[in-house]
């Protein structure tokens, strides 16, 4: 279902700057088309956990339902109006939106499984997964395809996939869920519960609990703002210091995008053997490390080991953090919860791609660009060791909270 879901939406989200580069020649108005699309992300806290609260399983359902409408009577308008560029703004509003309700429900439909910590792991990674694989190795080549056959193709795709989610999750729905753990003896190492939380029910802990939520989330904030920064400006950065051209600008996005995978995947096992606490530390360390290679790096060939380390540590972080927020957020909070992670990584990346562009013009005025923008990486990875030292209480505290239900 996810997959499906994810498919479809990034073929579209692949012609919609295509499109709108082809009628306005202008970066400003593309990247106010994605602005539009993270605004429904930015403000999710408000609206999405009273809509997924009563079940998340509908929510994904009714999510899918609204896309379908919205892209048929998009589809037509772009066909039948003149006014193309509003209807690819307005297709980016729709999709913010049910994207982001159907992300609020499945995080939150998975934590309520109350899978083994182990199979949670697994499970966040595997839709981090299908999330990477859909936007980088299917996204981007199907939709260029399907543009060159017709502009509207994409969406009309993203119609039929948004449709067969719709059907699947109609069919889950009346079925019920199935294959969750639901207090197995065998399994002890379930999701913390209202009823029966890992530590002790009383306010003390709960306000612990709520606390150590918030600060994975500030930190999440930090990382994924000089993250987005950093990508603001790689194309720039790709160009003037590695001289990179278009070929090898798509190996080092192949790259990346690889080692990304890798990093969704390993994050489980990893976490199993390592600990929460020693595989957040760890992954920091190495996404600093590779934000300054990049910087050092002067050609494609010496920055690809940087950009597949980059992919890597980001991708494992993002795994372990979200399976540790879900394990110790108490029931009844999960789809606020869910709804804040999303909201500030919306808010971080785009404030983030909007402070490095902004940062890299300013500062070229009085510096060679090119200066700017290895420096820029270099001061990004040394940005990020810090925000990991200013980690390491949420980290502690998660992992402490982690233990009754971590087998470790």
């Amino acid at each position: 279902m996810a997959a499906t879901s994810n498919v479809g939406d990034n073929i579209s989200l692949f012609a919609v700057p295509w499109l709108l580069t082809g009628f306005t020649h202008s970066a400003i108005v593309v990247a106010l088309a994605s602005a539009v699309g993270r605004v429904p992300g930015v403000l999710a806290r408000y609206w999405a956990p009273s809509l997924v609260r009563d079940s998340p399983l509908r929510a994904m359902r009714n999510s899918c339902l609204i896309r379908v409408a919205v892209l048929g009577v998009l589809s037509a308008c772009y066909v039948w109006l003149p006014a193309q560029e509003a209807v690819l703004f307005a297709f980016m509003a729709a999709v913010g939106i049910t994207d982001i309700l159907f992300d609020v429900a499945l995080d939150t439909h998975i934590a309520n499984g109350r899978l083994p910590s182990r199979e949670l792991a697994r499970l966040n990674g595997n839709v981090r997964t299908i999330e990477l694989v859909s936007s980088d190795f299917v996204g981007r080549p199907v939709g260029s395809l399907l543009l060159g056959v017709a502009p509207v193709l994409p969406f009309l795709v993203n119609l039929a996939t948004s449709a067969v989610s719709a059907v699947l999750l109609a069919m889950r729905t009346a079925t019920g869920p199935r294959g969750t753990v639901h207090g197995d003896p065998g399994a002890p190492e379930t999701v913390a519960t209202d009823a029966a939380p890992a530590a002790t029910s009383d306010d003390s802990a709960r306000e612990r609990r709520i606390s150590t939520l918030r600060g994975l989330i500030a930190v999440t904030v930090a990382l994924t703002a000089v993250y987005s920064a950093l990508l603001g400006i790689q194309v720039l950065y790709a160009r003037l210091v590695l001289h990179a051209g278009p070929t090898s600008f798509a190996v080092l996005l192949t790259v990346s995008a690889v080692g990304s995978i890798a990093g969704a995947k390993v994050s489980p096992a990893l976490t199993n053997l390592l600990g929460y606490r020693a595989t957040a530390t760890s992954m920091i360390a190495i996404m600093s490390a590779a934000f300054v290679g990049q910087g050092l790096a002067r050609s494609t060939w010496t920055a690809s080991p940087a950009y597949a380390a980059g992919g890597f540590a980001v991708a494992c972080w993002a795994v372990a953090t979200t399976t540790a927020r879900q394990l110790i957020c108490p029931a009844h909070l999960r789809p606020s919860f869910a709804a804040r992670a999303q909201a500030a990584g919306a808010a971080a990346s785009l404030l983030g791609m909007v402070l490095g562009g902004l940062v890299v013009w300013a500062v070229t005025t009085a510096v060679p660009e090119r200066s700017v923008l290895w420096a820029a990486f270099v001061v990004g990875g040394l940005a990020v060791a810090v925000i990991g030292g200013a980690a390491q209480r949420p980290i502690r505290a998660a992992w402490s909270l982690m233990k009754p239900n971590s087998g470790r």
